[in-house]
């Protein structure tokens, strides 16, 4: 199979809210890039569905805040993991997302 993505993506702990409040849900972040982003948690999310995301990511100064859409979704319960694509990043989101694949991403 062919690898499609356009950018690395790093491995990292973080997590991740989803949705509105009150609903809003915490997901286990595996790897996330300036396009996209894994994950692991319940419940599984509708394909192709557009979710509101807010990235918590320890020893960075600010929740980064946007919008993702999942293209894919494999396993049960606990053990789902989700791929969603960022979209319509602004220039100023794709910039906190590159200083926090600084700070958080393993060097080497």
């Amino acid at each position: 199979m062919r690898e499609r993505r356009r950018q690395t993506r790093h491995s990292v702990r973080a997590d991740i809210l989803i949705g509105a409040e009150p609903t809003q849900r915490q997901y286990e972040v595996v790897n996330f890039s300036t396009s996209g982003v894994r994950l692991r948690g319940a419940p599984p999310l509708a394909w192709r569905s557009v979710q509101a995301l807010r990235l918590r990511a320890p020893h960075t100064p600010v929740d980064i805040v946007l919008a993702g859409r999942v293209i894919w979704s494999i396993g049960e319960g606990d053990d789902t993991q989700l791929g969603l694509e960022f979209i319509e990043v602004s220039r100023d989101t794709r910039r906190q997302l590159d200083q926090a694949i600084a700070v958080l991403a393993p060097k080497g």
